[in-house]
């Protein structure tokens, strides 16, 4: 990544922090149904991380589904053995943040997931 790139997302970040902080994060119906009732995560946690990132330990920018939109995977960290993933689009047009989905991942399924274990 170039220098002038890693300026731009540093400007898009402190952007998103300067816009969670005005609270202009919006989670939609549907979304905060398919978030507590699939992925079992209550919504007021998801909030609370995203209104205080204290925890968070990771940021990496996904792919947009529109080129004047920014996608985020945000990863906190909830305890020893959990983190809390949140994915959300950043709508440069609305200057608003969107919540796409949430859930938790453990460590045990990263290691799964990072290092199969072949048998011989």
């Amino acid at each position: 990544m170039a220098f002038n790139d890693m300026e731009m997302v540093i400007m898009e970040m402190n952007r998103i922090k300067y816009l969670i902080k005005q609270k202009r994060i919006i989670i939609k119906g549907h979304i905060k149904e398919k978030i507590e009732k699939q992925h079992l995560v209550d919504i007021d946690v998801v909030k609370s991380n995203l209104e205080k990132p204290k925890n968070l330990i990771g940021v990496e920018e996904q792919v947009a589904r529109y080129k004047h939109d920014k996608t985020y995977k945000l990863c906190f960290k909830l305890s020893g053995r959990k983190k809390l993933i949140v994915i959300i689009t950043y709508k440069k047009l609305k200057n608003r943040i969107y919540v796409v989905t949430a859930f938790i991942t453990k460590k045990k399924m990263d290691r799964l997931i990072k290092l199969p274990k072949v048998k011989r």
